[in-house]
């Protein structure tokens, strides 16, 4: 139980960040051996501090289950997935090229949206952005690499949230 423990988030049991750290160097290093494609993508919950400052952290922590469950009812067992902040989530697909992960993650956007309408009669969303392994990544530049993506399509969502 320990072990699990070091290395999980508590309150969704996906990887936390030093624990997805140590297993996207791991998987950066066999993608390279097999030379097979990888891609990750970076996930930041939209709404979230406003949902806790409206209806409080068990609402936002309800958002964050929510986000965890979605994503391990969608990727495959192959692939890992983490939450390595408040409201950022990594996920590593293993296999996998940049357009079949953003194709999984327009699954797992739309899981989540319906979870929402579920629990709270909301549509729930999140930003993401998926890059795919380049020769001379490492885990830091991938992530980051991922995060710039996700951070235009985030400010999008809020231009689009000023519209509407």
């Amino acid at each position: 139980m320990f072990v699990f423990e070091a290395s999980h988030d508590p309150l969704t049991e996906l990887y936390n960040r030093r624990a997805i750290i140590e297993q996207l160097q791991r998987n950066i290093q066999l993608s390279r051996r097999r030379h097979s494609e990888m891609a990750v993508s970076f996930i930041d919950v939209n709404d979230l501090k406003m949902t806790n400052d409206h209806f409080g952290h068990d609402a936002g922590d309800e958002m964050i289950v929510g986000l965890a469950t979605s994503i391990r009812q969608t990727v495959r067992g192959s692939d890992l997935a983490a939450r390595i902040g408040g409201d950022e989530f990594l996920i590593v697909f293993d296999d996998c090229n940049v357009s079949e992960a953003n194709f999984v993650m327009e699954r797992i956007q739309k899981k989540y949206a319906d979870l929402g309408k579920e629990a709270k009669n909301t549509t729930w969303h999140f930003s993401y952005g998926c890059t795919q392994l380049q020769a001379n990544d490492t885990p830091e530049s991938l992530i980051e690499r991922a995060d710039k993506i996700m951070y235009k399509y985030k400010q999008a969502y809020k231009q689009s949230q000023h519209l509407g």
